[in-house]
């Protein structure tokens, strides 16, 4: 099981909950000891208040935190853009279907001249043609 204290979300189980809001806290160096009721977070901070971590490491851990961030965001925004992307595509099958059953409809009614079905749908007198051909 991978744990990530970035991704803390009303689905992660309660016993980990706090602690992983509490690394997460850490990681940005904003931490509020008051809103944790468990004493061994407490302690913990204690101990990490009184730490000995140099300025080169404290800054590794933020850039992997800032790096963590990045990541989430760029998977967030490629799978909006693909969403997008798909609800586009879909919308205009679903428009194109709609056409060629308004032209079989019209083609079925037989009161209508390729013409006039190509001019009152937008398909080419070829398209129109071909739904003739099929639609028999």
């Amino acid at each position: 099981m991978y744990v990530c204290p970035k991704y803390v979300n009303e689905k992660t189980p309660e016993p980990f909950r706090q602690w992983l809001i509490a690394i997460n806290d850490s990681l940005d160096e904003e931490v509020d000891i008051s809103k944790y009721d468990r004493p061994i977070i407490k302690k913990i901070f204690d101990r990490i208040q009184k730490d000995d971590i140099t300025p080169d490491e404290r800054a590794a851990m933020i850039d992997e935190y800032s790096y963590g961030l990045l990541e989430k965001e760029t998977l967030e925004k490629g799978m909006e853009k693909g969403m997008e992307k798909g609800m586009e595509k879909g919308m205009e099958k679903g428009m194109e279907k709609g056409i060629k059953t308004v032209a079989m409809n019209m083609l079925s009614d037989k009161s209508y001249t390729h013409q006039q079905i190509a001019k009152m749908t937008g398909l080419s007198i070829e398209n129109v043609k071909e739904l003739s051909l099929s639609n028999e």
